[in-house]
């Protein structure tokens, strides 16, 4: 049997301070795992990350009060191969012209654009829709789909 005596008299060894490497380790996954399952991290979470809306087409509504710079721009090749190799369905239309037969997204474009012309009308692939007036020149016009798309 111990004594009591002897184990008052037994003093603990004086250590340097150092642990062994496993402990940090152990003691980092511990905090990890508790972070984690404790839902600590899901405050600096986002529950949906939001992205930038991608526009897939592109309407030209036009009408005589254009310029000269943004008839140049409307009637462009230049334009026509971006929208293309960008992959942006481009379409031009008159103040006025009959869209009744069109599909349901063209008459919420042509909605829009037919009170803001001469103008672009951009359509999201979410459905979003974007309406800017037509920038005077062809490399104007295509900066202003570039940053759309």
């Amino acid at each position: 049997m111990i004594d009591r005596k002897d184990l008052i008299k037994q003093k603990p060894k004086p250590t340097d301070g150092t642990q062994p490497p496993w402990m940090a380790f152990f003691l980092a996954a511990a905090v990890a795992w508790f972070a984690w399952k404790g839902g600590y991290l899901d405050q600096f979470i986002p529950d949906q990350i939001i992205q930038k809306e991608t526009y897939s087409q592109v309407l030209f509504v036009i009408d005589e009060s254009m310029s000269d710079k943004q008839d140049a721009a409307v009637s462009s090749l230049k334009v026509d191969e971006y929208c293309s190799d960008a992959g942006v369905e481009r379409r031009v239309l008159v103040v006025g012209q009959d869209v009744s037969g069109s599909d349901p997204w063209l008459k919420d474009m042509v909605e829009i654009g037919y009170g803001q012309a001469p103008c672009l009308v951009f359509r999201s692939t979410s459905g979003k829709l974007d309406c800017v007036p037509i920038p005077d020149g062809i490399d104007a016009t295509i900066q202003e789909i570039q940053e759309r798309i």
